[in-house]
C-alpha cells in the first residue's frame, strides 16, 4: 500500500499539520484526516529519491495501452473486473514479466482489493492513468473511463513516436555539425588565427567573436562541460522536490506554443474525469481530490487540490479554481455554463471533446514546425562559421 505526504490545518485550533500516512488512495487520506479534524491542503504520494514512477519492470508503452484496451473491452461486455483480469491472465499474452503483472493484478482484485489499489501497487502504470481508473471506480463509470485511459496513453505514445521520427534527420545533421565544429575549433581555427596574425588583417567583429569562442572552448571547454553536467544533475534532483517541480510546471504552461498544448491536453483529461465523477454522484470536493491525479502537470494538480478545499467550504468549481488556474479557457467557460444550468457532467464532457480536438490541431502545427526550425538553426550556424572565416580572406585578397 502506498505512502502519502500530507499538509493541512486543524479545524478547531488552526494549527498546521503535516506528516505521512499509508492508505489505498488520496481520497482515503483526506477522509481519514477529516475524521481527525484536519482539513487537508495538499497530499501527494511519497516516493524514494531515485525511484521511477512507472516502467522498468518489463513493460512497454504499447503493452500498457493494450492492457487498458483489453480490460475496457471486457468491462464493456459486462464482465466483472475480477473475471476480466482472470481471463487476461489466462490468455498469457506478453513477456514473462508482463504476464506476472497481470497475474498479480488478478489475484489482488480477486482477494478483495480495488482495481485502483492493485494497479497502483503494481507500479507499472503512469499516475494519470491510475487516477482515471480511480475516477471510474469511485463514480461507477469504469467502463467509460478505461477507454479514456487507453486513449490518453496512446495519444502520448503516438506524439512521442512522431516527434522521434521527425527528429531523426535533424539529429543526424546536428551531430555532423557538432563534429565539424569540433574539427574547426581544434584544428582549423588555430591555423586561421596564425594566418590572420601574419597577414595583419583587420578582422571583422564576427570573425573575432568566432575566434574568441573557439579559443575559450579549447582552453576551458572541459570546465564548461563539467558545469553543464553538474547543473543538469542539480536540476534533476531539484525536480524531485514537489515545490520546485510545481514552479517549473507552472512556467511550462506559459511557454508560447508548448504551453498551450500542455494546457489543452491536461484540461481534456481532467474534464473527462470530473464529468464521470460528478455524473456518478460523487460530491464535487471528492471528485476534485481524485481528479487531481489526472494532470501530468503538477501545478494543475495543485490547483485541483486547492479547489477541492475551497469546494468543501461551499464555493463553486470555477470560483474555486480562479481565472489564473492554468486550465484552458474552454474548460473554465463550459464549466461555468454547466454550474449555472445544472448540467455540469454534460458540460465537462463537451469541454473534454473540444479540448482534445484543439490539442490535436495544435500538436500537428507544432510537429510541422519542429523539423524546419532545427534545419534553419543548423543552416544558420554553418552560414555564420563560413562567413566569419571567409570574410577576412576575401578582404585580404581584395587589398592585394
Amino acid at each position: 500500500m502506498p505512502h502519502y505526504k500530507y499538509r493541512g490545518v486543524h479545524r478547531h485550533s488552526g494549527a498546521r499539520a503535516k506528516g505521512t500516512m499509508e492508505a489505498g488512495t488520496k481520497i482515503d487520506v483526506v477522509r481519514s484526516l477529516a475524521a481527525q479534524g484536519i482539513t487537508v491542503t495538499a497530499v501527494e504520494e511519497s516516493r524514494h529519491l531515485l525511484s521511477w514512477e512507472y516502467g522498468g519492470r518489463g513493460t512497454t508503452a504499447r503493452w500498457r495501452i493494450d492492457f487498458f484496451r483489453r480490460l475496457a473491452a471486457f468491462v464493456e461486455a459486462r464482465l466483472s473486473v475480477p473475471d476480466a483480469l482472470a481471463l487476461m491472465a489466462k490468455d498469457g499474452q506478453g513477456t514473462t514479466g508482463q504476464r506476472e503483472i497481470v497475474a498479480r493484478l488478478a489475484a489482488a482484485v480477486a482477494g478483495g482489493s480495488s482495481l485502483t489499489t492493485a494497479i497502483r501497487e503494481a507500479g507499472a502504470f503512469p499516475a494519470n492513468a491510475v487516477a482515471l481508473v480511480e475516477a471510474g471506480e469511485a463514480s461507477g463509470n469504469l467502463e467509460r473511463l478505461l477507454p479514456g485511459a487507453a486513449d490518453m496513453l496512446e495519444n502520448s505514445y503516438r506524439a512521442r513516436q512522431r516527434l522521434i521520427t521527425m527528429l531523426i534527420y535533424p539529429a543526424l545533421m546536428l551531430t555532423a555539425l557538432m563534429a565539424a565544429m569540433a574539427l574547426l575549433i581544434l584544428f582549423v581555427l588555430p591555423a586561421f588565427s596564425h594566418l590572420f596574425a601574419q597577414l595583419g588583417a583587420q578582422l571583422p567583429p564576427i570573425t573575432r567573436l568566432v575566434l574568441f569562442t573557439g579559443n575559450m572552448l579549447t582552453d576551458v571547454g572541459w570546465i564548461i562541460l563539467a558545469g553543464v553536467s553538474l547543473s543538469a544533475v542539480a536540476l534533476l534532483l531539484a525536480l524531485r522536490n514537489p515545490r520546485y517541480r510545481c514552479q517549473l510546471d507552472r512556467l511550462l504552461l506559459r511557454l508560447p506554443l508548448l504551453g498551450g498544448l500542455l494546457t489543452l491536453s491536461d484540461s481534456a483529461d481532467t474534464a473527462a474525469a470530473l464529468s464521470a465523477l460528478t455524473g456518478g454522484g460523487l460530491p464535487l470536493a471528492d471528485s476534485l481530490e481524485i481528479a487531481a491525479g489526472v494532470p501530468a502537470n503538477t501545478y494543475l494538480s495543485w490547483q485541483l487540490r486547492r479547489a477541492a478545499s475551497a469546494a468543501r467550504a461551499g464555493r463553486r468549481l470555477v470560483a474555486a479554481l480562479g481565472s489564473d488556474s492554468g486550465f484552458s479557457p474552454i474548460f473554465l467557460s463550459l464549466t461555468a455554463v454547466g454550474e449555472e444550468t445544472g448540467t455540469l457532467p454534460d458540460s465537462l464532457e463537451r469541454a473534454a471533446e473540444i479540448c482534445r480536438y484543439e490539442s490535436r490541431s495544435r500538436r500537428k502545427k507544432l510537429e510541422a514546425m519542429v523539423e524546419p526550425a532545427i534545419l534553419l538553426l543548423i543552416g544558420g550556424l554553418v552560414a555564420i562559421l563560413v562567413f566569419a572565416l571567409a570574410l577576412p580572406l576575401l578582404d585580404t585578397v581584395t587589398v592585394l
